[in-house]
């Protein structure tokens, strides 16, 4: 099962601006770090770009959007046979990560995805506790984030502001006048 929850998007250029590659994941850098141990294109990558969604959901039709409107030069659209190339293994020869490596690589994996759940339940809970009217210079006080932060989270969740701008712009002013 997928990791639900904030997903970043991701396109993949080379040095001539051309789209090699679209993707997903919750782990953008984890899942770049696998593309160059077993992509043998990811040599050409020279530019990344990264999206974020709220839902993993958003995330995926995106992808698919892009994948089927731009048709980057390695990913497969559906029904599509696959433009594969000949499978790269890019691990030193003679080194294996030892056990212990891997078992905390796993556990660091399954922390990052708790600590994505838990701020997106955080996030949901401070934008429910200012739609009923607590400011974000309030919550600071009691938060580990500054007021400007949770403004943002606000903002970002339809908050309505609290009270209209008490700073109007001079320019703005004389134009409507």
């Amino acid at each position: 099962m997928q990791p639900q929850g904030r997903t970043a998007l991701y396109r993949l250029y080379d040095a001539t601006d051309r789209l090699l590659y679209v993707g997903i994941s919750n782990n953008p850098r984890l899942r770049w770090a696998s593309h160059a141990a077993d992509k043998a294109w990811w040599v050409d990558v020279v530019v990344r770009e990264v999206e974020w969604f709220p839902e993993r959901a958003q995330a995926e039709a995106e992808e698919a959007r892009l994948i089927g409107s731009l048709t980057p030069l390695w990913n497969s659209a559906p029904g599509l046979p696959s433009r594969s190339a000949p499978r790269v293994q890019r691990v030193r020869p003679g080194w294996e990560p030892p056990t212990a490596m891997s078992e905390l690589v796993t556990r660091y994996e399954a922390q990052q995805q708790a600590l994505a759940t838990i701020r997106n339940d955080l996030e949901a809970c401070i934008a429910a506790e200012m739609m009923k009217g607590v400011s974000a210079h309030r919550m600071a006080k009691f938060l580990p984030w500054e007021a400007q932060m949770i403004s943002k989270i606000g903002r970002n969740a339809g908050v309505p502001p609290l009270r209209p701008a008490t700073v109007i712009s001079v320019r703005r002013a004389a134009d409507r006048g």
